[in-house]
């Protein structure tokens, strides 16, 4: 499928403003005061979107702020503070016509110099978050980043004037607008300052209590529709059995987070469960210690049976085969090994072992939680199948990251939600540059077939390279075993009349009806 022409973009997208203005003008009445309350697991790291990375701070940015564009209920791309774009150069250049008269929370009104700001910051050679790849597709956006060039002027970003935002790429990147979408590329109002945030979304950050609660507001200012929940409050509870009680004594709204025990003791009138472009999987440290064996890996991945993960976890996981999830393009049941007991032992054999006993004893690492008791299940299974000796060391998210960091495991159980309806936000986690491959692997073949999926838009040869990069991570080089596709399981007292968690796994105050 190739790109529509600049004239049906502007076309679809006139069509969806003006059905926009269409329902501002029937909700135009303020809704009356009504509250919502849940819970979140910590505080946030950071407010500051440039460098903001965990789902902690989603929650909050997802609305007090937006982008560009929005992605909608079937993950399309939709207007949001751009009222239309275009693209030109064969895909190459996009030029975004900004909706006027939005407001930032001073009162001053957003200008195309406003994501010109936010972006340069995102670039900026000393920033280290993982998401500033995000616009590396951007002309000499990456050598920017990297020093190679010093003026950020020769980077393919410009505002042409107040309103128009032009974007040149140096590929044609099929995903590019839903891009846009994610926190990291929403304008700031300058100078940044997440102590006291300029924000334009449908709500505002009224208090932050440390270690107590968030508080937010509808915006008054908020250019589309007044939500209907006039006051949102997160409750900051790391106690799950707290959490629970909160919850249960309607002292909170919706428990989000929940595990098995949650989903066991919770009457169905109270628990719904959303669909999610989300994998778990195993993976594994190949630089060092056992697993720098590749037969041993071999053996680990066609002896894990993940068939009845689901019956053990009960949260609706389902067992996967790919790293890229069912609903999206990309997927392939055939990605990972076939399991066979039988061929595992062979591998086994072949590592020098002549049985699980006589491997090293392996440390599985593994964030509290599903990911622990997922972790506890391929423990169990290996130590059935092939006698191997696993410890499963259960932390604290903020833990997880630091062990990984440190490479003190042999496996973890990892999970990778989509920030952007398309296989390349899975894919691109493994290249041998991505800040998020913990594994030690590098491969030059992998990172040229990925590569190759992101430079075409021709579906069935996006959909070839993929498979082959697949091929080499899961079944040659053996470096991942995917696990399962989790369910976004939430808690929801009956007094919520409408609530919803995206795929992409946002909670959008605006949605929330009392």
């Amino acid at each position: 499928m190739r790109l529509a022409s600049p004239r049906c973009h502007i076309a679809r997208y006139v069509l969806a403003t003006l059905l926009f203005w269409v329902s501002v003008s029937v909700n135009a009445e303020v809704p009356a005061k009504s509250e919502f309350t849940f819970r979140l697991q910590a505080d946030p790291q950071t407010l500051d979107w440039t460098v903001a990375h965990t789902n902690l701070e989603t929650y909050v940015l997802m609305n007090v702020m937006e982008g560009l564009v929005e992605i909608d209920r079937s993950l399309q791309p939709q207007p949001a503070l751009a009222l239309r774009w275009e693209t030109s150069d064969g895909g190459l250049t996009y030029t975004f016509y900004l909706r006027p008269g939005v407001k930032w929370s001073d009162g001053s009104t957003l200008t195309a110099e406003d994501f010109i700001y936010s972006w340069h910051r995102l670039l900026a050679p000393g920033n280290t978050n993982e998401y500033t790849n995000f616009l590396f597709d951007v002309q000499n956006a990456e050598a920017f980043h990297q020093g190679k060039i010093k003026h950020f002027a020769e980077v393919g970003l410009k505002a042409l004037d107040h309103s128009r935002l032009q974007i040149k790429l140096k590929r044609v990147v099929p995903y590019f607008v839903s891009l846009l979408s994610f926190w990291v590329t929403f304008p700031q109002r300058a100078p940044m300052n997440s102590k006291h945030l300029i924000t334009l979304g449908p709500y505002l950050l009224e208090r932050w209590e440390q270690g107590k609660q968030l508080v937010f507001k509808r915006n008054p200012t908020y250019y589309g529709a007044a939500p209907s929940v006039e006051t949102v409050r997160a409750i900051i509870e790391p106690d799950d059995k707290k959490a629970r009680q909160l919850f249960q004594s309607s002292q909170i709204d919706a428990l989000l987070e929940v595990n098995t025990q949650d989903i066991a003791n919770s009457p169905q009138k109270v628990l719904r469960q959303f669909d999610y472009l989300a994998v778990d999987f195993l993976a594994m440290n190949v630089a060092t210690g056992p697993l720098s064996n590749l037969e041993l890996r071999r053996a680990i991945a066609l002896a894990l049976d993940r068939s009845d993960i689901g019956a053990a976890l009960q949260g609706g996981q389902f067992p996967a085969q790919s790293l890229i999830p069912r609903g999206i393009a990309g997927y392939d049941q055939t990605g990972a090994l076939a399991v066979s007991v039988d061929e595992a032992r062979r591998a086994l054999l072949k590592a020098g072992y002549r049985s699980g006993s006589a491997v090293p004893p392996l440390t599985l690492v593994a964030r509290q939680g599903t990911q622990a008791d997922a972790a506890g299940y391929v423990r169990d299974v290996l130590q059935r199948q092939l006698g191997l000796k696993i410890t499963v060391k259960g932390v604290a998210p903020g833990e997880f990251k630091k062990i990984l960091k440190s490479e003190a495991f042999n496996l973890y159980v990892g999970h990778w939600g989509a920030d952007y309806p398309d296989a390349a936000s899975f894919m691109e986690i493994m290249l041998s540059t991505s800040a998020n491959n913990y594994t030690n692997w590098k491969n030059v073949s992998y990172d040229h077939f990925v590569a190759k999926a992101g430079d075409t838009v021709e579906v069935l040869e996006r959909l070839k390279n993929y498979a082959a990069a697949q091929k080499i991570l899961l079944q040659r080089d053996v470096v991942l075993v995917p696990l399962f596709y989790p369910k976004i399981t939430v808690l929801v007292s009956s007094a919520i009349a409408a609530f919803e968690v995206s795929p992409l796994n946002y909670l959008f105050f605006k949605r929330i009806v009392r």
